[in-house]
């Protein structure tokens, strides 16, 4: 009697993808990439992960496929993750100043009063 063979399950392509994408998905959310280098970087570690550990040995995904896939998943990470251009601080009047920090409530009942005040003066 010989021991039982471990078998090893052919994976889908859906299935071969979603691994990586989730994480992938995981990893840019933990490690807020700040650039494109460092986007490329970890797709290419979480590849090298799955790949040296035999995790992809049985999907049916060609070198040529892997290279497609973490190019799409670069494409998004990097609009995703892009740096963000920061804006000038714009400069406010007092009184627009002294308008915003008026709590909603009061802003509302003067809205309501100028809109009153319009339909009053429209000819009928």
């Amino acid at each position: 009697h010989r021991p039982a063979r471990p078998q090893h399950h052919r994976l889908s392509i859906d299935w071969a993808i979603a691994m990586l994408a989730d994480t992938t998905e995981a990893r840019a959310r933990a490690e807020k990439p700040k650039n494109i280098d460092e986007i490329n970087a970890m797709i290419k570690s979480v590849f090298d992960y799955y790949t040296t550990n035999g995790q992809m040995d049985n999907a049916p995904l060609t070198l040529n496929d892997m290279t497609k896939i973490r190019e799409a998943f670069a494409a998004v990470l990097i609009n995703t993750y892009h740096p963000r251009v920061k804006y000038p601080e714009i400069k406010r009047s007092r009184a627009t100043k002294a308008q915003e920090d008026k709590p909603i409530s009061e802003s509302a009942e003067t809205a309501e009063v100028k809109i009153a005040e319009i339909i009053a003066e429209s000819p009928k």
